[in-house]
């Protein structure tokens, strides 16, 4: 190859490490609530610098590079949340924030990395050569027992909107894996079970017991 030519490349392969063109990066999906109910127009901050905000459904989507970030969750300039969080290469993340009536917020966080349920994507390629297997769950008060419909279900790594019925029931099919399945209801405190297991063919059945709010 001529001087020119190999001068050349080395400038445009500069040029891709510098913009980040092949940098790896890190998923973040935020799903916003308060008392079950999305929350749209949240402005979301990465390092102090607005991204997005949430949509319709109350869900924004990020990508990150991998190290230390600051995020932010902002209504009308009142701060709901913030928290330093740490990306990890290729990592794939899901939080579910619930706003309370004070303005404050929790968050439960569903994470491919190192120890956490969500299953990378090497995993789900592998998963999706196999036969589904079947969740299934019923949802009851703690108080008297009696069943909770319209609950919301998330189950990590799927974005299906899952709702209990009228019997406080929910079936879906998921690739073989290990899941946190997280509920949200406006009369009761959140709720996530994890380590669920899941088999090829195999239909498993949770009972999740939620308490008042």
């Amino acid at each position: 190859m001529p001087v020119a030519c190999r001068r050349l490349a080395g400038l445009l392969l500069g040029a891709l490490f510098a913009t980040g063109a092949w940098a790896q990066t890190s998923e973040l999906t935020l799903y916003v609530f308060n008392k079950g109910a999305p929350v749209p127009n949240i402005e979301v901050l990465l390092d102090d610098e607005l991204l997005t905000l949430t949509d319709d459904r109350g869900v924004a989507a990020l990508s990150m590079t991998p190290g230390i970030h600051y995020l932010e969750l902002r209504i009308e300039d009142f701060v709901v949340l913030d928290q330093q969080i740490l990306a990890i290469e290729d990592e794939i993340s899901q939080w579910i924030v619930d706003i309370s009536a004070g303005g404050s917020a929790f968050f439960d966080v569903e994470s491919s990395g190192p120890g956490e349920t969500v299953a990378p994507q090497a995993e789900a390629a592998v998963a999706a050569d196999l036969a589904p297997g079947r969740l299934s769950g019923r949802l009851t008060s703690a108080d008297g027992g009696e069943a909770i419909a319209g609950a919301r279900v998330f189950v990590s790594g799927l974005g299906s909107d899952i709702r209990s019925d009228d019997s406080g029931a929910f079936t879906v099919e998921v690739p073989p894996g290990t899941y946190s399945v997280s509920i949200l209801h406006s009369g009761f405190n959140t709720l996530t079970r994890d380590g669920v297991a899941v088999e090829e063919n195999a239909d498993v059945a949770i009972d999740l017991v939620l308490t008042p709010a």
